[in-house]
């Protein structure tokens, strides 16, 4: 998983999809995908605070707008045409199946297989061009992951005093002195002074 491409070095990389090994026609425009990492608050009754618990991450759903238009170098209605039956295909063959995308916005979260939720015709923007919508969500077959479960406090414990594991310990805090060490230590060299007779 990348960390995405640089839209200002490799702005065309951004103006369409590759969904099925196909090139989107026209220019698309991916809403801001979000990756939810599945964490929950779980409340406890008659206590201050929560725990958090993560529960895998979630899908992910994000939307992917085509404008189509015609002019002397180009016919996006005719690539449109060519295209959309790749949005159709899964479903088709009879074997639901997900699509290979790739998209920087995409790339950089990890997301690389999807399934086609929605889909627009062509809308018709009275100016010439169209604009068609499409609705994808992330295929992930679940998995089990390490990082599952209840969080760990941090090494300050928050702003509620908690410790290092988050329940309050003294793990990680300096010890408070012992009443008690000077007699203890007088205890150890008397026992010690025992043992040499």
């Amino acid at each position: 998983m990348s960390l995405g491409v640089n839209p200002i070095d490799h702005p065309d990389l951004y103006d369409s999809i590759i969904l099925g090994g196909r090139v989107s026609p026209g220019r698309a425009r991916v809403s801001t995908p979000m990756l939810s990492e599945g964490w929950e608050k779980q409340k406890a009754k008659g206590a201050s605070g929560a725990e958090t618990v993560n529960n895998g991450a979630d899908l992910v759903e994000f939307d992917v707008e085509l404008y189509l238009w015609r002019d002397e170098r180009v016919d996006h209605f005719a690539a449109w045409e060519d295209w959309s039956p790749v949005l159709l295909t899964p479903i088709k063959a009879g074997n639901p199946m997900a699509l290979d995308i790739y998209h920087p916005q995409l790339d950089g979260l990890g997301i690389s297989s999807v399934v086609v939720k929605q889909r627009s015709n062509p809308q018709p923007d009275g100016k010439g061009g169209a604009t068609v919508k499409l609705k994808f969500l992330q295929y992930m077959p679940p998995k089990k992951q390490a990082g599952n479960g209840k969080a760990k406090g941090s090494k300050s414990g928050g702003t509620s005093g908690g410790g290092a594991d988050g329940g309050g310990s003294d793990k990680g805090k300096p010890k408070k002195p012992d009443p008690n060490q000077d007699l203890k230590n007088e205890l150890d060299d008397l026992t010690d002074e025992f043992k040499r007779l």
